[in-house]
């Protein structure tokens, strides 16, 4: 049995299998392949740069708004008033006016670009007579370069006229201007003071002037300066530009004046000076003041040597939309 025990662990070592594990050293690296159409194509690993076009987009949308500020007001007004078998009498009477302010300003580093474009047209109608009351438009571009703190090199344009023909009276049928007649057109370069956004002050030393008369009637009675016969008429000398556009009161109120005034040194200067309030009840309804003091002894107003007012006062709908 001893024996036996001893010459057992040797024979179970013979008759137990042996295990190995072998690995093998690859120096080069293994290619991945990918095989098409029976062909062997090494595949490239890529950067891929996915660009999201909605982001893209509110990019461009966010550099437009930095640089460019729109606005664009509309109001309509209208009143009526209407007899029937009324003990007192009265005329029948339905009257309207529509204003339009369109302002772009763009702005990016020294220069800065002022589009403006503004619309009044009003009219009544006493018992079936219509009668025009209310008829312009005026365009201004302004160019500035920035040379000093608030002093710019400025550059402008004006045009101002009408739409549709003017006449002396509701049963008087004389016309007596119609579109470009007259009008006028001004350019001017100076300089342009800008301290406060809502405080712009233009002075031009060399400035021009141009006053057209296009409707062959009048331009034979020759009116408002221009010789008759002729259909425009051009002065040099110098102008001066005061711009005042200021809300106040959490925006309830919108003060908005404009002055303007020509010299060519040879006649009287002309000035030009509107004022506009808006007091905004609503989102949608607004009190507009507006008057305007004009004097130009060239105009074919009954008394050219006096002051010309015109004023208004009027309730209605409005919208407005600005960007920013």
């Amino acid at each position: 049995m001893k024996r036996f025990l001893l010459i057992l662990p040797p024979v179970m070592a013979v008759a137990t299998p042996l295990w190995g594990q072998f690995s093998i050293g690859i120096n080069k690296p293994l290619e991945v392949t990918e095989y098409v159409a029976d062909s062997v194509r090494k595949v490239e690993a890529r950067d891929f740069q996915y660009i999201s076009r909605a982001k893209e987009q509110a990019e461009r949308r966010r550099l437009r708004n930095l640089h460019n500020t729109v606005e664009f007001n509309a109001t309509l007004q209208a009143a009526q008033t209407r007899f029937d078998n009324w003990s007192a009498g009265g005329q029948n009477t339905l009257s309207a006016r529509s204003t339009v302010f369109f302002r772009h300003q763009y702005v990016h580093n020294s220069i800065s670009l002022d589009t403006k474009f503004e619309q009044r047209y009003g009219m009544n109608i006493i018992d079936n007579k219509p009668f025009k009351n209310e008829d312009e438009f005026k365009f201004n571009l302004m160019a500035l370069f920035n040379v000093h703190s608030y002093w710019s090199a400025a550059t402008s344009i004006n045009l101002r006229s009408q739409l549709a023909n003017g006449y002396a009276g509701r049963n008087d049928h004389t016309k007596k201007s119609a579109f470009m007649s007259p009008g006028y057109i001004d350019a001017s370069l100076g300089v342009n003071y800008s301290r406060y956004k809502w405080l712009s002050i233009t002075l031009s030393p060399f400035g021009w002037s141009l006053t057209t008369v296009r409707d062959p009637g009048l331009s034979a009675q020759g009116l408002f300066g221009v010789p008759a016969g002729d259909r425009h008429k051009g002065n040099n000398g110098s102008s001066m530009r005061v711009e005042m556009d200021k809300e106040f009161m959490n925006k309830v109120l919108r003060y908005r004046s404009s002055f303007y005034s020509f010299c060519d040194y040879k006649t009287p200067p002309n000035a030009r000076w509107e004022n506009t309030l808006d007091i905004r009840a609503t989102k949608y309804l607004t009190t507009t003041i507006f008057g305007v003091l004009y004097y130009n002894t060239k105009s074919s107003a009954p008394h050219p040597s006096h002051v010309q007012f015109n004023s208004s006062i009027s309730v209605g709908l409005s919208y407005k939309f600005k960007n920013k």
